[in-house]
C-alpha cells in the first residue's frame, strides 16, 4: 500500500483485516501518492466503506473459494480512482440501470439508501460512478468504479 493520507490507509487496512477475519479473501492494490481531490477524504472513506460493506454482504453466503473482494485505488494526473469488486453472479442490466435510485435494494424492503447516497455525493463533487459486470479469470466480478477529480 502506498498513499498520501494516513487516515485513509488506516481505514482501508482496518476494513481489510475485518474482511479477512470473516473468511473473505481480500485482494488489493493501492497506489496513491497524494489524496488531494475535490471530494473531502471523509466522504471518500464513507463511499468506499459502503461499497466494501455491500461487497461483503454479497459474498458472505458464497462458497469459500468465491468469497473474494478486490479493492483498487490509484491516481493519474487528473483523478483518483477507486474500484471495489466482488466475485458473484452477473447483475442484470435492468438492476444496474435503477440501483442508484432511492429505495432500490437487492436486500429487501426498507433499504436502498446506500447507493443512492453514494450517487448524490458523486454528483455533488463531480465524480463519476460506474456499476458493471466484468469477466476475469473465468469469474464474474460485480464492480463499482468511482473516478474523483483532483483539486485544481
Amino acid at each position: 500500500m502506498s498513499a498520501g493520507n494516513k487516515v485513509f490507509i488506516a481505514f482501508l487496512y482496518g476494513k481489510i483485516l475485518l474482511l479477512e477475519e470473516t473468511g473473505i479473501q481480500c485482494k488489493y492494490r493501492i497506489k496513491i501518492e497524494q489524496l488531494i481531490a475535490e471530494m473531502p477524504v471523509y466522504k471518500m472513506i464513507e463511499i468506499i466503506s459502503d461499497l466494501i460493506d455491500n461487497a461483503k454482504d454479497a459474498v458472505e453466503n458464497e462458497l469459500q473459494n468465491e468469497r473474494i473482494i478486490k479493492i483498487i485505488a490509484y491516481e493519474d494526473a487528473d483523478a483518483i480512482q477507486f474500484e471495489v469488486s466482488n466475485c458473484g453472479e452477473p447483475v442484470s442490466s435492468d438492476y444496474i440501470s435503477k440501483c442508484f435510485k432511492k429505495g432500490v435494494s437487492s436486500k429487501g424492503t426498507g433499504r436502498g439508501l446506500g447507493l443512492y447516497n453514494i450517487k448524490q455525493c458523486c454528483k455533488k463533487y463531480s465524480a463519476d460512478i460506474v456499476f458493471e459486470n466484468r469477466i476475469s479469470g473465468n469469474k464474474n466480478w460485480v464492480s463499482f468504479i468511482i473516478k474523483i477529480p483532483k483539486s485544481s
